[in-house]
């Protein structure tokens, strides 16, 4: 897939960024946590107005965020929040300005990072260079460390700048063969997919 269509992927979330997914044939946004106006209280059986955001996404470079959506999960220690379609019976028209958002858009599929197990060295490891798109539509290079408990970014490339800026949470760290493998929550430790999203999503 071409960076063009990884940016096509990337939607506005609040005043940060999410991306589409799909899992068994369903759309989805996954972004950071943060990224949300508040975490949906702790209760075993919320009504979907409890889940419900109004006005949180819309086009990556748009100013308004008019389309609603539902939170199917959210991990506050993570800092990583899957969003759904609003519920299509009692909000009809903000379940079609969803689907023809995040319907219209291309998808990145969720990749992994394989771990190098020395026997030497524990918790296993492995550094991979990796993709953030920058506030400016820019892709651009990061080298990123990676244990079984998530991933971090070796910021400044030795140019004397900052990969990450506020603004940019959210957004996919794309591998090489353009797969999601995390999720950008803050200066250095990422949301690590493969790792941290729910079972049910990822077999879905």
């Amino acid at each position: 897939m071409e960076k063009r269509h990884w940016t096509r992927a990337i939607v506005k979330v609040g005043d940060g960024r999410g991306f589409v997914v799909e899992r068994a044939r369903e759309r989805y946004v996954i972004t950071a946590g943060h990224c949300l106006p508040h975490l949906p209280q702790s209760a075993p059986f919320l009504g979907a107005d409890d889940l419900t955001y109004p006005r949180l996404l819309g086009r990556l470079r748009a100013k308004r965020t008019p389309v609603w959506a539902e939170c199917a999960f959210v991990d506050p220690v993570a800092d990583l929040a899957v969003l759904d379609s609003p519920d299509n019976q009692d909000l009809f028209e903000e379940a079609e300005a969803w689907k023809k958002l995040v319907g219209s858009r291309p998808v990145l599929p969720i990749g992994d990072v394989e771990l190098v197990h020395d026997r030497h060295v524990f918790p296993p490891w492995t550094k991979i260079g990796a993709w953030l798109l920058s506030l400016d539509g820019h892709w651009r290079r990061c080298d990123l460390g990676a244990n079984y408990r998530g991933l971090w970014i070796e910021d400044d490339q030795g140019q004397g700048r900052r990969i990450t800026e506020p603004g940019m949470s959210g957004s996919p760290i794309v591998d090489d063969d353009g797969n999601a493998i995390g999720v950008l929550c803050s200066n250095r430790d990422q949301a690590f997919l493969a790792r941290q999203l729910p079972r049910w999503f990822l077999d879905g």
